[in-house]
């Protein structure tokens, strides 16, 4: 804080730009005045160079230049979130879409269809040997009991891994039961003359 004494008046809380451009201007008076004395002419020009001392210094002015409010900065760099993680959505959306198609396409004609009371079962089999029912989890349908067999089981066995209720080409029943299941694989077993079989089942 300064206190700074203009002529006869006392200007209080000036900042050091102010003082500065006081005491300028008290030395370019001073000069001034002298060279004033001397003649009218010396006068003449001292007030027109009185005039450029006590001009304001542009370099001294303050910037006008404001800096625009943080809430339209806060604003528009939400909008920016905002449609970087919409677009994000969209290619997650497309991508699933595309790896589904592919995976449908992958599994498509590989596997047989027979009618039950509990609607369609699909199934594929393979190897050759006792008989091993192979039941898949909840990441896909026969194909996941298919490679199940293939890693676990191999050739030495006859195994059929059919698709659960709602899979693939298997009907979905609203509400249907374990025991609903059961008797949906059973339907299978006999369809393939089978009158025992061992039970292998694996969750992913």
């Amino acid at each position: 804080m300064a206190a700074v004494v203009l002529r006869d008046s006392i200007e209080v809380n000036a900042s050091p730009a102010d003082v500065f451009a006081f005491f300028e201007e008290m030395q370019c008076a001073n000069t001034l005045e002298s060279r004033a004395s001397t003649s009218s002419a010396a006068s003449r020009t001292a007030t027109g160079e009185a005039t450029r001392c006590l001009a304001p210094d542009p370099s001294l002015e303050p910037s006008r230049t404001t800096p625009p409010p943080l809430p339209s900065i806060a604003m528009s760099t939400l909008r920016w979130i905002a449609l970087a993680l919409f677009a994000l959505a969209i290619a997650a959306a497309a991508a699933y879409v595309l790896d589904i198609g592919r995976a449908y396409e992958r599994v498509a004609g590989r596997s047989k269809v027979i009618p039950s009371p509990d609607g369609n079962i699909e199934f594929t089999e393979g190897g050759s040997g006792p008989a091993v029912l192979v039941i898949h989890g909840s990441g896909g349908g026969y194909d996941q009991g298919e490679l199940i067999a293939q890693a676990l089981i191999g050739e030495s066995f006859h195994w059929i891994a059919p698709s659960r209720f709602g899979y693939l080409r298997s009907t979905f029943r609203e509400g249907a039961t374990f025991d609903d299941q059961a008797r949906a694989y059973a339907h299978l077993l006999d369809h393939l003359g089978m009158t025992r079989s061992t039970g292998a089942s694996a969750r992913f």
